[in-house]
């Protein structure tokens, strides 16, 4: 048997925010759920998401060289899943921050918000087995996240503009943004349409299901830990909202909307 050490990693820990309130709801008859034009919480649909968590987090993006492919080690435990790449890879801490980019995306379309931290450090992750101090670092990280996003730090942020050839890469800092509390995290907001398979459709329906996920929030407001997250997303959501209403629906996030796909963004109104 060959000697335990820990590696140097990139880790990610993510945690499925509210599981076990979607498995409670997920067993309730249909028939009795609430009709206020929010999509009930099903089996299926909590399958599909833990599915796409599954093929986003396994799958290998493409032009990656074998030797990262062999690097990335993904482990995943009822609601939560733990993703590490070698710190030494070129391009590792951008294929994390992209791949988790595209996973939130997904999500939403199931109703479904994740909360997360990135860190580095020692660590011991095979097909079975994970831990170390990278790990440990990456959940109380996690604790600190507090809203649904996904924090990293500064230092890492840098370490991933940094291409394959020493120059900066814009495109990291595109993925990412500074919070008011100082935290960097991975913008789900702010979405470029040229990153989604149908563009603007695919934009059009990324927002219409942000906004229903958090009517859905509203209505659990009771609960101190839910209304700080319904806060934090109705802040970011407004925030892109509000400049789409004043354009008169004609740009969204600086990017000019098409003109046959206007209709469609009036619908997207920000909370008052």
């Amino acid at each position: 048997m060959a000697p335990i050490a820990y590696e140097d990693r990139l880790c990610l820990f993510l945690d499925i925010l509210g599981f076990k309130a979607m498995i409670d709801e997920s067993v309730k008859d249909s028939d009795k759920i609430s009709k206020a034009a929010l999509k009930p919480m099903t089996a299926q649909r909590i399958h599909s998401a833990l599915n796409d968590i599954n093929e986003a987090m396994t799958f290998e993006l493409s032009g990656v060289s074998a030797l990262i492919k062999s690097s990335k080690r993904v482990t995943q435990f009822s609601d939560s899943i733990v993703v590490s790449y070698r710190m030494a890879e070129p391009g590792a801490v951008f294929d994390m921050l992209y791949e988790i980019y595209l996973l939130q995306i997904s999500l939403i379309q199931q109703g479904i918000s994740v909360r997360g931290a990135i860190s580095s450090g020692g660590l011991f992750h095979d097909d079975a087995i994970v831990f170390g101090p990278a790990l440990v670092e990456a959940v109380e990280l996690e604790k600190l996240a507090m809203y649904p996003r996904v924090i990293l730090s500064r230092d890492l942020l840098k370490l991933g503009m940094v291409d394959y050839h020493g120059h900066l890469d814009h495109t990291v800092k595109n993925l990412v943004k500074e919070d008011l509390d100082g935290m960097y995290y991975i913008d789900y907001f702010g979405v470029n349409p040229g990153e989604l398979d149908d563009g603007w459709d695919d934009l059009y329906n990324h927002l219409i299901e942000l906004r229903e996920m958090i009517l859905r929030l509203s209505k659990l407001t009771r609960s101190p830990s839910i209304k700080l997250k319904h806060s934090w997303m109705r802040q970011k959501f407004n925030e892109l909202a509000v400049p789409l209403e004043k354009s008169r629906f004609e740009k969204f996030n600086g990017s000019h909307i098409p003109e046959d796909t206007r209709d469609l963004f009036a619908s997207i109104l920000p909370f008052r």
